[in-house]
């Protein structure tokens, strides 16, 4: 819900909707304690990250998720998994030059 709410923001940001969703952001992550404390070391993490995450209230052209350059490296990352790397310095190195050349359009 949250998430959906930083999209709509983008869609028409305004400084009122940047203060609700920032003080919306300070109840979600800034709690003091969930009783387990993986979760409540995550939540400390985000709220550490709260600039960062929270960047789209000051620059709405920017991004929300990295989804695209994610999905842009997903057939190297497959490939690397499926065949375990590679197997000697020169063959990284090769991989790396690769991966380096631009995509046709």
């Amino acid at each position: 819900m949250f998430y959906r709410a930083l999209k709509d923001y983008k869609l028409a940001p305004s400084v009122k909707q940047a203060q609700l969703l920032r003080a919306r952001f300070d109840r979600i992550f800034k709690r003091a304690s969930t009783g387990y404390a993986t979760l409540d070391r995550l939540l400390r993490r985000l709220f550490r990250n709260k600039d960062g995450l929270l960047r789209v209230l000051e620059r709405p052209e920017i991004p929300i998720n990295t989804n695209t350059s994610e999905t842009t490296s997903a057939p190297s990352s497959r490939k690397r998994k499926i065949s375990g790397g590679t197997v000697s310095d020169k063959g990284r190195d090769a991989r790396d030059i690769m991966l380096g050349l631009p995509k046709p359009a």
